[in-house]
């Protein structure tokens, strides 16, 4: 049922869905200041984002997120990660 979903909203020209971001407490608190400023580029009308914060991290394959942010790289070996940025301490 769930790939019928998928392959539907693919299909369709017109971008809509939540965004599930997984993340630790330190960057969801980050994410939610930086998010909340009105300077903020708005997303597309039709999507939502979520943050999710997660001691552990999600299980992406469970769908539990579609996306997680966190400051090591993965454990497993068939999620694609991307560096996204340096932090740097004050």
């Amino acid at each position: 049922m769930l790939t019928l979903e998928r392959r539907r909203a693919a299909a369709s020209p017109v971008l809509s869905g939540t965004l599930r971001v997984s993340t630790g407490e330190c960057a969801a608190g980050f994410l939610a200041r930086c998010l909340s400023r009105s300077t903020t580029t708005a997303l597309p009308s039709g999507i939502t984002l979520e943050l999710v914060f997660a001691q552990q991290e999600a299980n992406l394959a469970r769908r539990e997120a579609d996306m997680a942010l966190r400051h090591q790289p993965p454990e497993s070996a068939d999620i694609r990660s991307q560096g996204f940025g340096r932090v740097s301490r004050i």
